[in-house]
């Protein structure tokens, strides 16, 4: 098992969730992007909660997430679908 940021490090990834109201949603993106931020030091206040995943959008712009609602996850040619063994535990991506 293997955490989001080990996976997607330095590469363009999709991931589909479910976004607050219950819908699902996929984008295409990547971590570590600075360059659009004002202030390089973080995205916002999210990235400091360890369930969050802020990421940037293609052609879109930041975008902040819960790791929780990750159902699927793809780079490259690999899928990985999310675990989570209990409430408390992070959530954790299997290769499928």
């Amino acid at each position: 098992m293997n955490n989001f940021n080990e996976i997607t490090r330095d590469k363009f990834f999709t991931v589909d969730y479910v976004k607050k109201d219950g819908s699902r949603r996929t984008l295409n993106g990547r971590l570590g992007v600075t360059k659009y931020l004002k202030n390089k030091d973080n995205v916002n206040n999210l990235t400091k909660l360890s369930n969050y995943v802020t990421m940037f959008e293609i052609g879109k712009g930041y975008r902040s997430l819960k790791q929780d609602r990750i159902l699927q996850l793809r780079v490259g040619h690999k899928r990985y679908t999310a675990v989570q063994l209990s409430a408390n535990a992070p959530v954790q991506f299997v290769e499928i």
